[in-house]
This record gives C-alpha cells, sequence and structure tokens, in this order.
C-alpha cells in the first residue's frame, strides 16, 4: 500500500517533508506508515533554472538564474551562458543535466540568427554554462522550451539568416556531449511556437509561418526521425507561445498575434482536439519562459509593453488564473527554462 502516510494525513507527499521538517528517509520511520518518496518525470525537477533573455533594448543577457519550482521566492544568481543570447533557445533536462540550445545573438551590436553554441549545466550545482556541442541546423534557432523525455531533446522550426523560416527538426541526445541530428519536420515552415516535454510525446503550438501567427497544434511522438501530426487548434492564431505540462496535461500561455494577452489553454496530451480554456496570468504578456516539476508549473519574465521580472505559478491538473510568486533578477523576455533536481 504506497504512500500510506499521504492517505492518513490527507496531505499531498510533495508538502508532507516540509511541514514536518524531515528528509524523506526519516518520515516513514517516524509515521509509522510505508512512504514511497516523491518521484518527477524523467525530464523535471525541483529547480527550475532560466537562462538567457533580453531586455526592452535588445541587450542580450547571459545570466543563469534559478529557484525552487512552487515556492513564493526570487531567482538567484547560477552563473552565465557561453555567451549572451535570447529568442526561442531550445532547453531541457534529463533532471540532472540541462541544456540550453542556439538562440539569436547580438555579438557586438549586430543581430545574428541562429547562433550555434549549446551550453550544458548541472542543475543541482551552480556555475556557468560549458560547451555542449551545436546545433545541427547552422544559423537557425528554434522554439523557446524545448521538447524533452529525458533522453532526447528536440529543437524544431525557427528561423534562418539566409533560408528563412524552417520547417525541420532536429535531436541531442541530453547525456552525451554530440551535435544536433537532423529529424523529420514540422507540416509547414514557422518560428516562434512552444513546445512541451513528455514521457512518450511531445507537442507543438502556435507560431507565425512568415505572413501570419497560426493556430495549430501538432504533436510526434520522440521518435528521431518521424513527421508530425495534427492534434487540433488553439482558439485563435498565437506566436511567442510558451508551455507548462505534467505526464497528463500541457498548459499554454497563448498571446494573440498583436501580443500581450493573458490567456492561457490546455489539452490532454494522450488525445486529440482543440485547446480549453485554462485561465489568465496575474498580466498579459508574451515572450515568457515556462517549467514544471511535473505538477506546478512557472511562467517568467515576458513582455508586457516593457521587459517584466514577474513569476508566476499554476497548478497544472486545476484550471484557475497564475499567481505572482516572485520575481527574476530582472526583466527578461525570451528566456528559456528547464528544470531538474
Amino acid at each position: 500500500m504506497a504512500n500510506e502516510i499521504e492517505k492518513v494525513n490527507t496531505i499531498a507527499i510533495a508538502d508532507i517533508e516540509k511541514i514536518m521538517g524531515k528528509t524523506d528517509d526519516n518520515i516513514e520511520k517516524l509515521s509509522g506508515f510505508e512512504f514511497t518518496g516523491v518521484t518527477f518525470p524523467a525530464w523535471a525537477g525541483t529547480r527550475g533554472v532560466v537562462a538567457g533573455g533580453t531586455q526592452t533594448a535588445h541587450a542580450d543577457l547571459d545570466v543563469i538564474q534559478y529557484k525552487t519550482v512552487g515556492t513564493t521566492a526570487n531567482t538567484v544568481d547560477f552563473g552565465d551562458l557561453q555567451t549572451s543570447r535570447s529568442q526561442h533557445m531550445c532547453a531541457g533536462s534529463n533532471q540532472t543535466i540541462g541544456i540550453w540550445g542556439s538562440g539569436m545573438g547580438r555579438p557586438g551590436g549586430t543581430q545574428t540568427y541562429g547562433v550555434t553554441d549549446t551550453d550544458y549545466i548541472t542543475i543541482a550545482s551552480t556555475g556557468n554554462g560549458t560547451d555542449f556541442a551545436d546545433v545541427d541546423q547552422a544559423g537557425a534557432y528554434g522554439i523557446k522550451n524545448g521538447c524533452s523525455n529525458g533522453t532526447l531533446l528536440f529543437s524544431v522550426g525557427g528561423y534562418e539568416g539566409t533560408a528563412g523560416n524552417l520547417d525541420r527538426m532536429e535531436y541531442f541526445t541530453i547525456a552525451s556531449a554530440s551535435a544536433g541530428t537532423d529529424a523529420g519536420n514540422l507540416s509547414s515552415v514557422k518560428l516562434t511556437m512552444a513546445g512541451t516535454n513528455g514521457d512518450s510525446r511531445y507537442i507543438i503550438i502556435g507560431g507565425f509561418d512568415g505572413s501570419a501567427a497560426v493556430n495549430e497544434i501538432e504533436y510526434n511522438d520522440f521518435s528521431t526521425s518521424a513527421n508530425v501530426t495534427d492534434f487540433g487548434n488553439l482558439s485563435a492564431a498565437s506566436l511567442d507561445c510558451s508551455s507548462a505540462n505534467s505526464t497528463v496535461r500541457a498548459v499554454f500561455v497563448v498571446p494573440s498575434a498583436s501580443g500581450g494577452d493573458n490567456t492561457m489553454e490546455y489539452v490532454t496530451v494522450a488525445s486529440t482536439g482543440n485547446s480549453i480554456n485554462f485561465g489568465d496570468l496575474a498580466t498579459g504578456r508574451d515572450s515568457v519562459a515556462g517549467t514544471s516539476d511535473g505538477t506546478t508549473g512557472e511562467f517568467s519574465g515576458g513582455n508586457d509593453g516593457s521587459t517584466t521580472d514577474e513569476i508566476d505559478i499554476i497548478t497544472i491538473a486545476s484550471t484557475g488564473n497564475g499567481t505572482d510568486v516572485g520575481n527574476l533578477i530582472q526583466g527578461n523576455e525570451d528566456p528559456g527554462a528547464t528544470s531538474g533536481s
């Protein structure tokens, strides 16, 4: 009878340690009930890490910062990326290693589409990003959140300075420092989408196809070569999207084509269909970074007319509005975020 202690106390396991002030291995001894501990998906954990981004004056950032997901607290400095960059880096983890791939840089003040840098960190420690490898598509930047199952990290679509918008996908094997590998394709060329993590399936929502925002939702299983399949539609066209998800549900921030909305929508990952209203962020903004511990989601930063440092929290299994729980080190839009333990 696993986790009898939760049934008796009627308190979620994740909160019992905080209340009792004891570590997991002592709770069972003290209570006399079986306690199996807290488990996280292979792509998530208690420490949320936000990296890169840009400020209103388009000053790209190299800062890496972190906090415990779900706590009312500001972020704390973790270290620095190898280079300052923003604009939809793909980010993901295997709980231990966190990776940030590609992005847009402005070395010497000159905008550069798709830097090839890919950084990794050890999430449980602090320190600067270390070179992991290079993206397969030189000069391309992809989605903000990346798509990870704890083994593979996918980056999809994006923009390349010569080729324009892209429909290609590539993946990294998180445990080994090697360059990205070409995978399948999106249904069309686009950028500024959001992607989800998951155990077996990832979902891509919204984006810009070169002429307009789109309302498409697409998905793929975590294979290394397949093209995406239609999932459904958002309630309206959206770009500069972001996501936070559990193994069951994915929640999206879906700004309108004009930006700055506070709308959130969700889908059930295992089924297909159109998205459903979830609630609203505390303030309307786009270009936020989303992460989760598999239960609680956080949306950080963004642009509400200028860059903001706000962090909102949601409970993924329910519906409702986001609640302000802290601040980033500084105002920041278009960072990349992941979590681990």
